[in-house]
């Protein structure tokens, strides 16, 4: 028996197993990004998948399905495209991953300095606050905004094939240069768009330079939160700052407190005498948050201590007294 089950083990290891593997894949990356005058960057992600022939990939539905489960990771690289520091970034997800069959994806697939067109498109669209990024710096009454190819930054195999940069509502592109100085400019030039199709690591800039007329302002509600908690007469504010550093003002009917809370910290202000009402939260700007209500705390009133006391007396004169009668009836026993 023990000779048959070691045969059984050795047939067992010999024996071929069928393993599916996932195919090998690459991906081509076009970004169109739209600088408009309010702050923001509007940035879509269009993907195309294909194989080491550049045949396409697009039906494979196993592959969409990973590609999109790992949405989180090219929003990391959207975020890294402005800043160092993407999880202090503050952005919107404006549409998740969704397969267009009618998009399409341009790229250089096998290297040949011919650009392939691909039907179908693994898009996806975020919206970027650029007061909470760091490739920002004021000129003046501009700004200069530095986009960097997050891919080739950390792999110079991957660069991003095509990229277009729209300034509108309100935004208005003065000047712009790109880095390194021996990449290649852009193909497309107009007064407020420019586009550039990279064939390879070589021709793709690592950064995209812009001087740019707009607003930014300093802050965004959507960096600070706040919660209010009422406990008698007082309202105890947190507010969780996830912006850049600064002072804030905590009003409350007729009170005001002013308050700095670094970046990526949080502060606990307590405002007593108050009437229960909204609490309004504001910038060195303006208004940031509004009708914050406070939730209620339970807090023990003296009356409530004070019977507390009562009953708990009775439960001591109850057990003294039981230990004294069970003594009578003990020495009456003996007796």
């Amino acid at each position: 028996m023990k000779k048959l089950i070691l045969l059984l083990l050795l047939a067992l290891l010999l024996s071929p197993v069928q393993v599916r593997a996932q195919p090998r894949f690459w991906t081509a990356l076009n970004f169109e990004l739209e600088f408009r005058g309010d702050g923001t960057a509007l940035v879509e992600v269009k993907q195309h998948p294909f194989d080491y022939a550049g045949r396409s990939l697009i039906g494979n539905t196993t592959l969409i399905n990973m590609i999109k489960e790992d949405e989180s990771d090219m929003i990391r690289y959207v975020l890294l495209m402005f800043s160092n520091r993407p999880d202090s970034v503050s952005y919107k997800v404006m549409m998740h991953s969704t397969l267009l069959n009618n998009e399409t994806v341009v790229c250089d697939p096998l290297n040949t300095g011919r650009l392939s067109e691909y039907r179908g498109s693994l898009s996806m669209r975020i919206l970027v606050y650029l007061n909470s990024t760091d490739f920002v710096r004021k000129i003046d009454d501009s700004y200069e905004i530095t986009v960097v190819d997050s891919f080739t930054e950390r792999d110079p195999r991957s660069w991003i094939d095509y990229i277009g940069f729209n300034f509108s509502k309100g935004a208005e592109l003065i000047s712009y240069r790109w880095e390194p100085s021996f990449a290649k400019g852009p193909t497309n030039v107009s007064r407020n768009y420019l586009s550039w199709y990279n064939y390879n690591e070589r021709d793709a800039p690592d950064r995209y330079i812009f001087e740019v007329k707009m607003t930014i302002k300093r802050e965004v509600k959507w960096l600070l939160s706040a919660s209010a908690v009422l406990s008698g007469d007082c309202i105890a504010v947190t507010l969780n700052n996830k912006g850049n550093s600064s002072y804030f003002y905590i009003s409350i009917g007729d009170q005001t407190r002013k308050v700095y809370v670094g970046s990526g910290s949080s502060k606990n202000i307590k405002i007593c005498n108050v009437s229960l009402g909204p609490v309004k939260i504001y910038g060195e700007n303006g208004l940031l948050l509004e009708n914050l209500t406070p939730s209620h705390s339970f807090v023990p009133s003296t009356a409530d201590y004070g019977l507390s006391y009562v009953f708990l007396l009775a439960g001591l004169s109850l057990i003294t007294a039981s230990f004294f009668i069970r003594k009578i009836e003990k020495q009456l026993q003996q007796a």
